[in-house]
């Protein structure tokens, strides 16, 4: 079980972390070089991964994460 603090913290971090994928994604396609957007779009997989890790450790604590729609857009975060 996961203290309040806790959660808070993991929560700051899944806001961080979308705020992040968010901005490789815009520089990704801003970029004619493909060894930049190649860099910028393995970055956003791994924040990905790391998002995911965050967000089932947010739902083993009965904690509605911070979510995507299908634009990959933030769209909800509450608790339950």
């Amino acid at each position: 079980m996961l203290t309040e603090k806790e959660v808070m913290k993991i929560t700051e971090k899944t806001r961080a972390h979308i705020a992040l994928i968010e901005k490789f994604r815009t520089y990704a396609q801003m970029t004619d070089d493909p060894q930049i957007k190649n860099l910028l779009e393995r970055q956003q997989q791994i924040l990905m991964r790391h998002y995911q890790i965050l967000v089932g450790l947010l739902e083993n604590a009965r904690v509605s994460p911070v979510t995507f729609n299908n634009q990959n857009r933030v769209t909800s975060y509450q608790n339950y």
